[in-house]
């Protein structure tokens, strides 16, 4: 929410959530709000690292994630992470084990 005053004309807005970002052009007219609308077309991930089957998540498990656009820096144990509609790669490392899979995510979608 921005509060304060711009001078009439176009802006590049930025809006983002977690990793999932999007940008418009919003024009701003004298006396009036502007009330720009983002479409993040994004979903949510919630990871949680465990080292086996009905364990709590570990918080030495290093949970990386690639998605469309970019990737994430090292979480541990447990992340939840809005990220862009598309193919999103999850890489989880402990110790000396390491997983990764692809999820397909679709915009509104919570994996």
């Amino acid at each position: 929410e921005w509060k304060g005053n711009l001078e009439p004309g176009d802006y590049i807005i930025t809006a983002k959530v977690d990793l999932a970002s999007t940008e418009q052009k919003v024009g701003v007219e004298a006396g009036k709000m502007a009330t720009p609308h983002f479409v993040l077309n994004a979903g949510r991930l919630n990871i949680r690292a465990v080292p086996s089957k009905g364990a709590e998540p570990d918080g030495d498990a290093q949970i990386i994630a690639e998605y469309p656009g970019g990737d994430s820096s090292a979480n541990y144990g447990e992340r939840k992470f809005v990220v862009p509609a598309g193919d999103t790669k999850i890489t989880v490392k402990l110790g000396a084990g390491e997983v990764s899979e692809t999820f397909k995510v679709a915009a509104g979608q919570v994996i």
